[in-house]
């Protein structure tokens, strides 16, 4: 058996200040003139542009603001009798001049779907009752709508009291080309601008963003249409079926929109009921994941072996995606070879070491797996994707974000151009090459040193700054094979997207060398983007394993049973009011803490009485700050315990971030290991375990006591646990 020395993860954070400023009372239209600016410079010639800019332009100023206060609401469907814009003068007569001239038009059957989604109770019941549709006043939300949704079958007009605004599509349009994506509006420049949302500091001039070439608009279609498939939940008049087929009746001109293509068709396929024949009519078209694999399904389902043979091999041969390669490379040996050979996946792990770890890390196997390599003297880090992601940001720091030709479109955009489109390698393969080139010269880890010096702080979206970061980057430099951190790098130089993810778990440093460690439990599957990592680092020359990790009861281990007393239930609000802390360790005590906490305010009246606690046995006692160093020693190398262990913990891990510090331990709860190892009792509260096992509890709800107590029943649980 070994020991567990478990240290907590604590990180201590800065507190940011962010400087608000009042808007100007034309904000609306001065942020939907900076957007339209950008549009006029770029996409000038679009028809659906040059269509919105004749309507824009014929409006007066209330009529625009009007228009663009529309476009940032989350609503499709509008009433005349209702006030969407409290400070516009005359807004009715806006609407009534709206509707005369055509530009809101009466919601139709194709547009019917749509408009009960959105609908309050309140509307629904003023649709249903305008159409003489009986219904009780009781029904739910669900059950109206089921009955406005039976009025779509009926052969009647619907009388619906509903308009929508015939250029929503067009506004959705420009916001698209302006931030590339479907959720965005106007008000997002108002956000930046009050500092609630941050922007690109390293955003210098504009560009467009999307290329002549491309057919844009078919690209928002498809985006907007997979948006539709996914979220609708009542399910699509015959008008949007229709129209969905349309969209896939379109040719595609680029490899991004032919991804949208086969992710539609994929959608269509599944959320529609479909005949065999209409299937594989549409199947036919699929070119890519994740439409192909469905078509693979169904001709394996149809036992249709000729064309499955054939798709197999060609997608083998010619995959768009590791995953359909793998895929189409297992089916295969599935289908038409002996039908016993394991996937390369499944063969790892078969042939991975397995190490047993203690129960109490059943939620974090990988931190289990790191304290037992501790035992074995390894130095283990656990940094996963970061370091990884860390290092391509600063290394190639000057050409993702300093370097315009990474085109940031917009302030708002997050990733560079190169990034986002996988041109990174094309672009800045010159510097890229030199840069890599450097990584094994003996000045490498100074050079970062003032890099990271110079940048430290500012805001990036590729890695978290960290007050360790040299530290470990310089230490696995140290223990790498000459050329692997350069070549790993290279791949993600190759599609950052694609491969910053995925990477293993553990680093084991001993005796000059790096391991790199991929931790599974024995019920965990290998993804397919860790076996790519794990192929990337071994051809680099790192040692690369994947150990699986079961559980078993380990009598060393050390706990520190806890309970607090509070001002009140929820641990964001409330404060403790009281913490006693039992340390054990087989069974016997070794350490205990207890302390009366200050919860800087006042405790309520119910709550005196239930724990005897008052304002005046805390008024002089110390805040949590003051005590938090004393918990942080008594917790070291132990597992965090209480009855219902939620609570407790919770309240601790929420007064050590006031006190701006990033508090984990590994936890185990009393309350629920009793009901799996006392099983048929009618209560499994402390007071009740308590009574069932003759264990003092003479100060219920005062900490000491409890804690003591719940230290009792953990050790009746660790001797039912040990058989």
């Amino acid at each position: 058996m070994f020991s567990i020395c478990l240290s907590m993860r604590v990180r201590y954070k800065k507190k940011s200040h962010i400087q608000r400023k009042e808007l100007s009372a034309g904000y609306y239209l001065e942020h939907f003139q900076i957007i339209m600016d950008h549009i006029l410079k770029y996409y000038g010639n679009d028809p659906t542009v040059v269509e919105f800019l004749n309507f824009y332009n014929s409006l007066s100023r209330d009529e625009k603001l009007f228009t663009v206060k529309l476009s940032s609401l989350k609503i499709s469907v509008y009433r005349t009798s209702k006030k969407y814009c409290l400070d516009i003068n005359h807004e009715s007569v806006i609407f009534q001049n709206f509707i005369k001239e055509g530009h809101f038009i009466s919601i139709d059957k194709e547009f019917y779907f749509p408009l009960v989604a959105q609908l309050t109770k309140s509307e629904l019941v003023h649709m249903l009752t305008l159409n003489n549709v009986p219904f009780k006043k009781s029904l739910r939300v669900g059950e109206l709508k089921e009955l406005a949704l039976h009025l779509y079958s009926q052969e009647r007009m619907i009388e619906t009291c509903f308009y929508r605004f015939k250029f929503e599509t067009s506004f959705q349009y420009i916001y698209f080309l302006y931030f590339g994506k479907l959720d965005r509006n106007v008000q997002v420049l108002a956000q930046s601008e009050l500092g609630f949302r941050k922007t690109n500091k390293h955003f210098r001039s504009d560009a467009a963003r999307f290329s002549s070439e491309q057919n844009i608009f078919y690209f928002f279609q498809l985006k907007k249409a997979i948006s539709c498939l996914k979220e609708n939940k009542i399910g699509f008049s015959d008008e949007e079926k229709k129209y969905f087929h349309q969209i896939l009746q379109k040719p595609y001109t680029d490899v991004k929109t032919e991804e949208l293509f086969n992710i539609l068709l994929d959608l269509v396929i599944k959320k529609f009921h479909l005949n065999n024949l209409e299937k594989l009519t549409l199947l036919k078209r699929a070119t890519m994941f994740p439409a192909k694999k469905l078509y693979i399904t169904f001709l394996a389902k149809e036992n249709l072996l000729d064309e499955l043979r054939n798709i197999l091999k060609d997608t083998i041969e010619f995959p768009h995606s590791e995953e359909e390669f793998h895929y189409c490379f297992n089916l295969y040996n599935k289908k038409f070879k002996d039908g016993k050979q394991l996937s390369i996946r499944t063969a790892i792990l078969k042939e991975s070491q397995q190490i047993s770890i203690d129960e109490a890390f059943l939620q974090s196997p990988e931190n289990g797996a790191k304290y037992y390599f501790e035992k074995q003297g390894y130095v283990v880090r656990r940094f996963e994707n970061y370091i990884w992601r860390a290092l391509f940001g600063l290394v190639f720091w000057e050409e993702i974000f300093e370097d315009e030709r990474s085109q940031f479109f917009t302030e708002f955009d997050r990733l560079p151009n190169t990034i986002l489109e996988n041109t990174f390698a094309q672009v800045f393969r010159s510097e890229i090459d030199q840069k890599l080139s450097s990584l094994d010269h003996p000045q490498f880890p100074q050079e970062l040193l003032k890099k990271i010096t110079r940048l430290y702080g500012r805001d990036n979206s590729i890695f978290r700054w960290k007050n360790y970061l040299f530290d470990r980057i310089k230490e696995l430099w140290d223990h790498s094979p000459p050329g692997a951190i350069a070549q790993v790098l290279s791949s993600l130089v190759d599609n950052y997207l694609k491969n910053n993810d995925g990477f293993p778990d553990l680093a084991l440093y001993k005796k000059g060398k790096v391991k790199l460690i991929e931790i599974k439990t024995l019920t965990d599957q290998l993804r397919l983007n860790q076996m790519n990592q794990i192929e990337t680092l071994n051809s680099a020359g790192f040692e690369v394993e994947v150990i699986r990790c079961d559980y078993k009861f380990n009598p060393d281990q050390t706990y520190c049973v806890i309970d607090v007393e509070t001002t009140g239930g929820r641990a964001n609000f409330h404060r403790i009011t009281e913490i006693g802390v039992v340390k054990i360790k087989n069974g016997e005590v070794i350490d205990t803490f207890e302390s009366l906490i200050n919860p800087e305010r006042s405790i309520p009246i119910k709550i005196q009485q239930l724990t005897g606690i008052n304002n005046d046995m805390v008024a002089n006692a110390p805040t949590f700050d003051e005590i938090k160093e004393s918990l942080m020693s008594i917790f070291e190398g132990s597992i965090f315990v209480a009855h219902n262990v939620r609570f407790d913990y919770s309240f601790i891990q929420r007064e050590f971030k006031r006190a701006g510090i990033d508090f984990t331990m590994p936890t185990f709860c009393t309350c629920s290991q009793s009901r799996k190892h006392f099983k048929g009792l009618k209560s499994y509260s402390l007071k009740n375990l308590c009574r069932e096992f003759n264990i003092d509890l003479t100060q219920h709800h005062r900490a000491m006591c409890d804690a003591h107590a719940a230290a009792q029943i953990l050790n009746r649980i660790n001797e039912s646990r040990s058989i």
